[in-house]
Order: C-alpha cells, then structure tokens, then sequence
C-alpha cells in the first residue's frame, strides 16, 4: 500500500474516475474498474490497460498468490519465456533426485505463470491440490464462488487434460467463454468436460423388443416432424449425423449416434477421434460416402468403411425410430446389437440450458466462465524439452512429472469487481477515501479539519486517499462509492460541528470520531487482517 504523501492526494494520481463505462463494453467487471479509475480498455487492441491504483490491486493479489506458492516451494524466476520458463531452466539445471520436487514461477505482465518438477513416480494429485487451494484462497477474500472443471482442450496436435478454476460471471463477460451449472448440485462445465451424462430413465419398466418395420415419413427429416408422424417421444428417436474430420492429410466422414432428445457435441466427438475440429458433412460428401442425401440417413446397413461413433445413452436402446436410408422412409422398432450396434462408445453428449446435470439429473443453467487459472501437465510443452531428466538414487535416468499452471490476473481482477461490494483491507490501494461531503459545504473551516483528519493518519501511517481536486460536491460521494476502498471517512455538518470525522463501512454502523480516535479504530478493526501470512 502507498505510504509517500504525495501517493495520498488524489491530485496527484491519476485516476480518471467516471460515470461512463468503455464505449460497446457490457462486461460489468471491465465497465466497473474503468469508472473507479483503476484501468482503462484499449478496443483497438482489446487489453485492459492498468492504471496506478489498478496496479497496486493487482499487486496486492498476485502476492497473495505468490505467498501460497512460496510456503508450496515455488520460487521466483525471470527468463521471460512465459510458460516455458521453468521447463528452460530445468532442462539446464536439473539433475539429480535430491533436487525434486522443483518449483519455478514467473510473472509476465498480467499473467502469473507456475511450472513443477516431481519424481517420476509421484502421485501430485495433493500438490495439484494445494495449488488450486491456494488460487481459490484468495478467491474467498472477497467471497467469489469458484468452479473446478475438468476439460480437454486440442493443443499442438492433440488433446490435453486440464482443470479450469473459473468463477461464474456475467454473460457478456470479457474473454468469458460459455458454461452451464446445476443449480442443485452445484456441478459445473463447459462443452467439452469430462463427466458421464445422467441416465433419467432408469426408472422405466423393461421393453420388449419389437420387430423392426419399414415406415413411410414423408418430409420426415427432423426429430420433431418424426416424432409428430410416428406418435413418438423424442427419446424413442436416434439421431444419425454425419460429421467431417478437419486437420487430417485425408479428411474422414464418420458417424455419431444419439438419442433423440439429446445434443451431440463437435467437441467431444472431435476429442475422441484424435482431431483438431469436426464439421457437419457436406451434401458432397454424404453423397460420396453413401450414395445418398441425408435427413433419412440411419445406422442399419451403412458402408464397413463409415466409422461409426455411439454416445454413452445409445447402447441398451430398444425400439426407436431410425433412418432406413432411403428417402421419406425410417425404420420402427429398432434395437441395440440386433438391428445397429459399434465398439466405439464414449461421452457425446453437449450440456446446455435444460439439459439434465450430469450428476443429479436437474436441468442445467447456462453461465458464463470467468476462467482465473489452468492447470495440467501440458504435454506439448513438455515434448520441447527432451533433455529434462534427472538421476535416480541408483543413478538411472528418469522423467520429472511435469504440471503447469496458468493465472490469469486481469479476470481475476475483473472478477472482483463484477461484485458489489468494498475489497478487504488487505488488498485495496488504501484503506478509506477522505472527502468534504455537501452538506459541510466547500468552506475553509471543512478543508482545514479535513487537512487535520489528512496529516493524522498518516503519522499514523493508515493510507487514505484525500480528495482534494474534485469540485463537485455530489461527485465526491460517487467516487467514495466506485472506488471501492473498505472505508470512507467524510467531513458533515454534524461531525465538523463536533471536531469528529463520519467513518462509514461496508459492514460496521456509521461513526462520528475524532482523528486520535481513528487510530485506535484501524488498530483494532484493520490490523488484525493484516497479519503476517508466515506466522503460525
């Protein structure tokens, strides 16, 4: 926090606060910090630019950070090579069992970046633990609810196993990508996380298998007017679709089965067949691959060549709807194993809005992901490294296990203040805003007691920010609020008349003190949160 006095004049910082967000910005957390004069948007090369009380913020909270880490092993570096900083000083340094586990990080501008070295055989599910347990910390400074996802994500030619800390935000969030969350069971993700989908039918009584039947569905080529012709359930349906590989030499036209009612996702279809991307099949292609156009397409009968991918409801599926491959025909009555059936059987299934919650079966809510920090082992950066190996006790060559964690410090800066609310001593760039308020009036007697109230805290070295250059009366009391400092201390009527200045929080009731008795006050009510995180 600034302790110099001209760091304690608000003259003399340069904070534009306003009552105008960024121009086409809907993001409350960017809209919020840029009235409280604490960073400004840059469109043209869409950053959040930091000015001087959103740099002390943003160093309060990355020491936070920091300290956890310290007290985890973690030691400061500078190579500026981003996430492959401690790989480079691994492959250089490391060398024998006795310097695991090693652990570097290293800040590049609004970014905090981790990396860690274990032995081989370590299981570091606790040290992954502790990591995002020292994230989340300081996530509950100010109360955020978190979200640990885990997902894959196609990174340099494959697809890599992370967690994704997240905070729920609001849907416009800047850089926020989409999300869903039960609002029973509090389970979260995103499109591609790994999580079985719930089965809301296991209730139902055992069917017997029906034979199969040729039906006639002219203009039949969605679920719905199926499902109106044949008198069906969307449930009782299977969808066929037909999906192109992108980023092979060759691309591949493979099919995906799902129930009826129920999304497949690109993703994760595109996660299991090992590729970058996949795309709905063209008419082309469908024609190339079957000789036919789709909307009557099914799984019975398709070419040996067509790979065929079925989600996790598919198998154990009796008497549905499907496509005959003919068309303005389908098929009733059709049945796993008997009449369709693949080895190939995995997750497929797209959550969103309504969708039953993987966990608990209640419907999905859609949110949008704030995403503080992500944690994996990173395999494409590990393979640029080949030389980070270490010498065992009997000297044998091993493989560190590697985990990499990214911090986003910017969302986690807009994520405090997509908030209501004051920061918490500890992290705000001062402890209270010192103003005159309008019913004192713009007098010589209010800016002297002001001045008075000034010049005591800081021989009491408590950091207030003191207003002295902002003319409108109603303005100060706005910024008091935008600013968001735990405290504002202002000059009234009622307290000037008394010698007292009225210090207002967020959760205390509004006091009338006189300037010796706020020591005593910040003594008791803001030390205490300030102790040092080292002590037992």
């Amino acid at each position: 926090m600034p302790k110099e006095e001209y760091a304690m004049l608000l003259s003399a910082i340069f904070a534009p606060v306003s009552k105008n967000g960024p121009a086409k910005v809907k993001d409350p957390g960017l809209v919020n910090i840029v009235k409280a004069g604490y960073g400004l948007y840059d469109n043209h090369k869409d950053a959040l630019v930091l000015l001087p009380l959103g740099t002390s913020l943003l160093e309060s909270l990355t020491e936070e950070i920091e300290i956890d880490l310290v007290l985890r092993k973690a030691q400061n570096v500078l190579t500026g090579m981003g996430e492959e900083g401690g790989l480079a000083i691994a492959s250089r340094s490391l060398k024998t069992e006795d310097q695991l586990p090693l652990i570097f990080m290293e800040r590049e501008g609004n970014t905090l970046y981790a990396s860690g070295f274990f032995k081989e055989d370590t299981d570091f599910r606790q040290h992954l633990e502790g990591f995002i347990a020292g994230i989340s910390a300081v996530l509950d400074l100010q109360d955020l609810e978190f979200q640990i996802i885990p997902e894959h994500r196609y990174i340099e030619g494959s697809w890599e196993p992370l967690l994704s800390l997240c905070v729920s935000g609001d849907k416009s969030a800047w850089k926020g990508k989409t999300g869903f969350l039960c609002p029973e069971c509090g389970w979260g993700g995103t499109e591609c996380s790994e999580a079985a989908p719930f089965e809301s039918d296991s209730g139902e009584e055992e069917e017997t298998p029906e034979s199969l039947e040729e039906a006639h569905t002219p203009g039949a080529d969605t679920i719905e007017e199926l499902c109106r012709q044949l008198e069906l359930p969307p449930q009782k349906t299977l969808k066929t679709m037909f999906f192109t590989t992108e980023g092979e030499e060759q691309p591949r036209v493979v099919v995906a089965l799902m129930r009826g009612d129920r999304k497949i996702s690109p993703l994760k279809l595109a996660r299991y067949l090992g590729v970058s991307s996949v795309r709905l099949a063209t008419s082309e292609e469908l024609h190339g691959a079957m000789g036919i156009l789709g909307g009557y397409l099914g799984p019975k009968g398709l070419p040996e060549n067509i790979m065929m991918v079925a989600d996790l409801s598919v198998p154990g599926l009796l008497n549905v709807a499907i496509g005959a491959n003919k068309p303005d025909y389908h098929y009733r009555g059709a049945c796993w194993d008997r009449d369709f059936s693949t080895p190939h059987v995995t997750d497929l299934l797209q959550p969103g809005a309504g969708v039953p919650c993987p966990v608990c079966g209640t419907p999905l809510e859609e949110t949008c992901w704030r995403e503080i920090a992500v944690i994996g082992e990173r395999k494409d950066l590990r393979a640029r490294y080949s030389s980070v190996d270490y010498r065992d006790a009997e000297h044998k060559k091993r493989d560190p296990r590697f985990v990499s964690i990214t911090i986003s410090l910017d969302q986690l800066l807009l994520a405090f203040f997509e908030e209501e609310g004051s920061l918490i001593p500890m992290l705000a760039p001062f402890m209270a805003y010192l103003y005159v308020a309008e019913d004192a009036g713009d007098t010589e007697e209010a800016g002297a007691f002001m001045q008075e109230v000034y010049m005591a805290l800081q021989e009491m070295e408590i950091p207030v920010l003191m207003d002295d250059c902002t003319a409108k009366p109603g303005n100060r009391k706005y910024n008091a609020e935008v600013l968001r400092f735990p405290w504002k201390l202002s000059v009234t009527a009622e307290g000037l008349a008394q010698g007292k200045i009225l210090l207002s929080g967020a959760e205390e009731e509004d006091l009338l003190l006189s300037p010796q008795d706020l020591g005593e006050y910040f003594d008791s009510f803001v030390m205490n949160e300030m102790e040092d995180p080292f002590e037992e």
